[in-house]
């Protein structure tokens, strides 16, 4: 059985850690906009009877210097540089696959010879 102590700190560990994950998603919806509620399926909570105005559109942010936007051109270079990393990835993986199934093979003569 563990000392009551370590219950304790490891209880307010989590605790602790549970507080920051759920603080951290709500700071990231705050600064990222598409982790944002949908306004439409979100209603404001207003007083009863009380109308709140309705909200203006936001302009479209202006492209940062420095920065391409994000475009067509932009996501196929993502998508292609994805399938290339899987593909390379995959390809590791038969190889390890077919060193590991010799390396099993080796082991089970082996086996056999000394057991048999």
């Amino acid at each position: 059985m563990l000392p009551r102590w370590f219950r304790l700190v490891v209880l307010a560990v989590v605790v602790l850690g549970a507080r920051l994950a759920l603080d951290g998603a709500h700071t990231a919806g705050r600064v990222i906009t598409w982790a944002r509620p949908d306004i439409a399926t979100a209603p404001s909570p207003a007083a009863p009877g009380a109308t709140a105005p309705p909200l203006a559109p936001q302009p479209p942010a202006a492209p940062v210097q420095g920065r391409p936007p994000l475009g067509p051109a932009l996501l196929h270079r993502l998508d292609s540089d994805t399938a290339r990393s899987a593909n390379a990835q995959r390809g590791l993986l038969g190889l390890l696959e077919e060193a590991i199934r010799v390396r099993v093979v080796d082991i089970l003569e082996h086996a056999g010879r000394r057991g048999g």
